[in-house]
């Protein structure tokens, strides 16, 4: 996974959650979530390609590479360190940081997105990739663009803006980002008629044939359709996507509104442990759902909290999912931890229907200690 610094630095969810004195954080820790990421750096001033590697993974042994970076993929990367030299070739997995030039217009855009001022950082991107020659940087404006997408809950620019990723570089290192729904959402006629386009391309990629499918699953007309996509792509040869269409089938499970068994459990986190953690939040938003349809309200926190603590890139599904963990905590008494995450959802989303829930119970909780204290 790769992430831009300056993007990471403006996550403020993730950020501000982080503190060992939040009793759910401590939660997060025992199941052992936290992610590392590669960085995207800026250079101040014009000059060579910087790249950072550790060689088989030995971080203690850390390598400097100047030069012309040719290619980025989710595989490789490729750096021309002399003129007339070949380029030498390294494994993207073993890539610490890259340091390279970035157009105003770029910075401009990742600035305005620390700034929450989404609408504004798009467009400063847009300009951005119509500047840049480069195709691997290009793909890196491309995933800004998917996040300010998500920020704003457009899922179907975020699914269009990836769909161009993705053909690019089909082992891209921003999988995290396929906008795929893990909560209840209803496209409008445009995505829908765009999703049934992706689902039923048979000569699409696999990932964008998976968009079309999730963003249909529960469709009246089209859901029926969008299953049997699901399970066809379930068994893609790349686990990561079957991993996901598999845990979208879960949702279908979930709609029954019956408790989930321990069979089924055990299923499903299996097929959790198979994907790589930065591609765990959606299955373990349901698996959150699944666990407070047994009650186990603690288990369903946990799992609630991953994605808006370690990947909280869809804003949306973030919200809700702290909602969910907050209404968790207090259905087993845990008020305090409860109104804590309620006002994080305030103030982290506000403009989100899970913030005006979020308030809502505030009040509620607000009413109930004062009159507790008036016993």
């Amino acid at each position: 996974m790769l992430t831009d610094k300056n993007q990471r630095r403006g996550s403020s969810v993730t950020y501000s959650l982080f503190g060992v004195h939040r009793p759910w954080f401590k939660l997060m820790l025992i199941s052992g979530i936290l992610a590392s990421a590669q960085l995207l750096v800026a250079q101040d001033e014009p000059g060579p390609d910087k790249v950072v590697l550790a060689i088989g993974g030995r971080t203690s042994t850390k390598t400097t590479i100047t030069g012309e970076i040719l290619e980025y993929t989710g595989e490789t990367l490729r750096i021309r360190v002399k003129d007339g030299e070949a380029p030498r070739e390294f494994s993207a997995a073993d890539v610490i940081e890259v340091v390279t030039r970035q157009a105003s217009a770029y910075s401009k855009g990742l600035a305005l997105f620390d700034q929450q001022d989404y609408v504004r950082a798009a467009q400063s991107l847009r300009s951005a990739i119509e500047s840049e020659h480069r195709t691997w940087v290009r793909r890196e404006i491309l995933a800004a663009l998917v996040r300010c997408h998500l920020k704003q809950g457009d899922y179907l620019n975020a699914a269009a803006r990836f769909a161009i990723l993705y053909r690019s570089d089909p082992k891209t290192r921003q999988l995290q980002l396929l906008p795929l729904i893990w909560h209840t959402f209803r496209p409008d006629a445009a995505f829908r008629s765009e999703a049934e386009g992706w689902m039923l391309d048979e000569d699409e990629h696999p990932a964008i044939r998976l968009i079309g499918a999730s963003a249909l699953l529960e469709d009246p007309q089209l859901g029926t359709t969008a299953t049997v996509a699901l399970k066809e792509l379930a068994a893609n040869k790349d686990r990561r996507l079957g991993g996901l269409a598999g845990s979208q089938l879960w949702r279908l499970r979930l709609a029954m509104r019956k408790e989930v068994n321990l069979t089924e459990l055990k299923t499903w986190m299996q097929r959790l442990d198979q994907l790589p953690e930065e591609l765990r939040a959606g299955p373990r938003f349901l698996l959150g759902r699944a666990y407070a349809s047994r009650k186990e309200f603690e288990l369903a926190a946990v799992h609630y909290l991953w994605q808006p603590l370690v990947q909280p890139d869809d804003h949306f599904l973030a919200a809700q999912a702290m909602l969910n963990a907050a209404d968790a905590l207090n259905s087993i008494g845990q008020s305090r931890q409860a109104f804590q995450l309620y006002e994080e959802i305030t103030v982290q989303f506000p403009t989100t229907t899970a913030a005006q829930e979020a308030a809502g119970q505030i009040q509620e909780l607000t009413k109930s200690i004062r009159n507790q204290g008036s016993e």
